[in-house]
């Protein structure tokens, strides 16, 4: 099945869409969180601004899911009259850009990507249940520590990720895809300021102080953003790297409308195999790695957790750069002289 035969989901599912978003929506309190072990750590904090951030979040959870399930309930009962509207038809029967080398290789389970996240993912549980009787304390502390091999790497990979990025979109000039030309720049940026963001600019390798005026706000009294105001980038980062690389490729799969969208902003779509592996960072979370494979001296479940996203991302612009760029060869490459 091509990505331009597929139809949009049925009335019925969007209504049961919309039922599950509502009862999320009634569900969610902190108390209920709490016990299940989500966000509990920062409810309990003694930091107000960690406590009142996690209770925000919650909030504009619960508001967010309870729109979305009345958008949604409302668009299944009006379902017929809405893609029956020129304007409906006319967006979805424009053609999107995008090559079909990239469309094909979405649907590939056991690609590269499914095999390189499939090795990290296995040594990351064999660190988690072997890495104390392996390393020394010391050793675990090199390793776990701020700015250590693990954040260090992860910035490091981020870089390339960039780079990546650039070589995409440098790749794409003077091609009709100027939507994700643009959108790989944007990429190149944010890897690069997450790079930064990972290592806090460098602060604990040139050895500044972190101004006055951030102490109050950063919850580690760092030079970055993704801790201020408690953890609320932290979640937020969870929750659209789990949106990006495991709701993003269904919707492109079983919708042609949100298909639309994506290929219009060119947005990069992670393969069938890279989606998977995404899946399974998005549940690298303490709760269930504690219990299934135990813990490590000193190291922050997160901090694992980023670096597999960074190799992640360093796999989808991988995908952009070989599924996306058009390729040339030697011959289409020579101009020949004119008669």
């Amino acid at each position: 099945m091509t990505y331009s035969e597929n139809k949009d989901p049925s009335p019925a599912i969007l209504f049961l869409f919309g039922a599950i978003c509502l009862a999320l929506g009634v569900w969610l309190t902190p108390e209920h969180l709490s016990n299940l072990g989500i966000m509990d750590r920062s409810l309990a904090s003694e930091n107000p601004l960690t406590h009142s951030t996690a209770l925000l979040e919650i909030n504009a959870s619960k508001i967010a899911l309870l729109l979305m399930g009345v958008v949604s309930c409302l668009t299944a009962l009006g379902y017929r009259h809405l893609t029956q509207l020129p304007a409906y038809q006319r967006f979805l029967s424009a053609k999107t850009i995008r090559p079909e080398p990239y469309q094909s290789h979405l649907s590939v389970f056991f690609s590269f990507s499914f095999w390189v996240m499939a090795v990290f993912l296995f040594f990351s549980a064999l660190y988690f249940s072997f890495a104390n009787d392996i390393f020394s304390r010391e050793t675990l502390t090199w390793i776990n520590l701020e700015d250590g091999f693990l954040e260090t790497l992860s910035a490091v990979i981020l870089i390339v990720a960039s780079g990546y990025a650039v070589a995409v979109a440098l790749g794409l000039r003077g091609t009709p895809q100027t939507a994700a030309r643009l959108m790989h720049y944007f990429l190149a940026m944010l890897f690069f300021a997450m790079a930064g963001e990972e290592i806090s600019w460098g602060q604990r390798y040139i050895g500044f102080d972190t101004p006055d005026n951030l102490q109050g706000l950063n919850v580690q009294n760092e030079v970055n953003l993704h801790n201020m105001f408690g953890y609320v980038f932290d979640h937020l980062f969870i929750l659209l790297f789990f949106v990006w690389g495991c709701v993003v490729p269904l919707l492109n799969r079983i919708s042609r409308f949100f298909a639309q969208i994506f290929g219009r902003t060119g947005l990069p779509i992670p393969g069938a195999g890279l989606a998977v592996g995404m899946l399974f960072i998005t549940l690298t979370q303490e709760q269930l790695t504690d219990s299934l494979l135990g813990q490590v001296h000193r190291l922050r479940v997160p901090e694992l957790r980023e670096l597999l996203s960074a190799i992640a991302f360093l796999l989808l612009m991988i995908e952009s750069y070989r599924f996306l760029v058009p390729k040339f060869s030697a011959a289409e490459s020579v101009k020949l002289p004119a008669e």
